[in-house]
């Protein structure tokens, strides 16, 4: 069995990498650049989302030293991180994204967005989830509803 297969990154106000986005990635991908250019950084991406998914999100933010160590200098807006992948070759074209902010020291997911390709081919992607703030809409993966999410329940919108 083989592993997901990243397609492309992109990646907003994440130390230095302010606005960086990679695409057609391939198996093997050779970074190369100048020190300080973000090759590490951008490594270091892919530990902070293992981190959020593992430990949570205030701890990986934690061990960054919080958002003033954490988003680019001088930028401003959420920490963003895109990933498209597939899961096998043969498989729609998937797309997390992650947003991160911060409100009274906190850290805060802005936005959380899934969404996948209708077929293999070009298409307008299909939203399984996107939550804005904590409130958004999900698929129901049995039933094929959608399903809103606020803070107090949920409620299905079809």
């Amino acid at each position: 069995m083989r592993p997901p297969v990243i397609e492309s990154i992109k990646i907003e106000n994440y130390r230095a990498l302010q606005n960086v986005e990679i695409d057609k990635l391939k198996p093997f991908t050779v970074l190369v650049g100048p020190n300080g250019s973000g090759k590490s950084t951008l490594f270091d991406v892919f530990a902070f989302m293992e981190t959020c998914f593992t430990s949570g999100i205030r701890h990986a933010w934690d061990r960054r030293g919080g958002l003033r160590q954490l988003r680019s200098r001088g930028a401003k807006g959420p920490v963003s991180i895109q990933i498209s992948y597939r899961e096998t070759p043969q498989s729609r074209l998937m797309t997390y994204r992650l947003e991160i902010d911060e409100e009274r020291g906190r850290p805060v997911v802005s936005r959380e967005l899934l969404r996948c390709s209708r077929s293999p081919g070009p298409g307008r992607p299909s939203h399984i989830l996107d939550f804005r703030h904590g409130d958004g809409d999900v698929v129901d993966d049995e039933t094929g509803e959608i399903v809103r999410i606020i803070s107090t329940g949920a409620t299905n919108l079809r």
